[in-house]
């Protein structure tokens, strides 16, 4: 969206679930995911 001073605005809105406090450190190491080995649909799709 431009605003009136043509500068572009990004509103974003997330209502997902709050990521708990233990995970909250582990979410920035690259493909971390709270799934047990061998669950998930993994990289390939």
């Amino acid at each position: 969206m431009i605003n009136a001073n043509d500068a572009v605005e990004l509103r974003v809105i997330n209502d997902g679930l709050p990521v708990s406090k233990e995970n909250q450190e582990e979410i920035f190491i690259p493909f971390y995911t709270t799934k047990s080995d061998g669950s998930g649909i993994g990289l390939s799709l």
